[in-house]
């Protein structure tokens, strides 16, 4: 049988936490304020981390000139064959969310990717529109799970689903085959690393379904690309993408 509390029992006992045990910054480890308006983080580390470019790509999240004229492309998608519609990112990987973003690629860090990945999700749900209906983590080849189990695209996409109302599919995509590791190659090579790289799990049903592949970053698109390929594959209507970082010039 459930019990009833009164609210202000429920508010009483959090701020009691709040004074005993004050949320840190889970970037820097800095005491905050129980009031600031994104609690992970302090607000500094919310000024370096969450300052959105102030003019991005529509198409693959590049950040352009906020002078130039809004296009579906830019100069570093252009001419490009896509099987994605859009990307949307947190912001460019540098400075402090590069840092962010590599710390996150190991399992004491999945607090910073929760804080970030829940920043994305607001990002994304400014981004209207931009409907979805599951989110799809890019998956790591099985034999790089045995040696790093955590893999940072399955957090985030967890967390992405549950912020955005959205369905949750970690074993959608599985790799065919070993594919090289993208940034040990020139991007002229990565394309072609990454073509047939990933099929659709017997057992899903993906007709007409609208998809986010969710990663940690992007920067030629040849991952999101076979990605996209192996879902549309599959039935799915459209392919969208969401990253924490977009690299240009990687």
């Amino acid at each position: 049988m459930a019990i009833w509390r009164p609210a202000w029992l429920g508010e009483a006992t959090a701020a009691a936490v709040d004074l005993l045990l004050p949320p840190h910054c889970v970037q820097c480890g800095m005491a905050i304020e129980a009031t600031a308006n994104h609690q992970s983080f302090c607000s500094s580390c919310c000024d370096e981390l969450l300052h959105f470019p102030a003019a991005t790509c529509r198409r693959c999240a590049a950040p352009v000139s906020p002078a130039l004229p809004l296009m579906d492309d830019c100069s570093h998608c252009r001419g490009e064959k896509f099987a994605f519609t859009r990307v949307v990112a947190l912001g460019a990987y540098e400075g402090s969310l590069q840092h962010a973003v590599l710390r996150i690629k190991h399992s004491s860090g999945e607090p910073l990717g929760v804080a970030l990945a829940q920043a994305l999700a607001r990002r994304l749900a400014a981004a209207a529109p931009f409907p979805a209906d599951a989110a799809v983590p890019v998956p790591s080849p099985w034999l790089r799970r045995c040696t790093h189990p955590f893999n940072p695209p399955d957090l985030l996409a967890e967390v992405l689903a549950d912020q955005l109302h959205l369905a949750y599919l970690p074993d959608a995509l599985k790799h065919r085959r070993w594919p090289r590791r993208q940034h040990t190659l020139p991007s002229s090579e990565r394309r072609t690393n990454m073509r047939g790289a990933f099929r659709v799990r017997s057992g899903f049903d993906l007709q007409g379904a609208r998809l986010l592949v969710v990663d940690d970053v992007l920067t030629t698109g040849a991952t999101a690309h076979a990605a996209a390929v192996a879902l549309k594959k599959a039935g799915a209507a459209e392919v969208c993408v969401a990253v924490l970082a977009r690299g240009v010039g990687l």
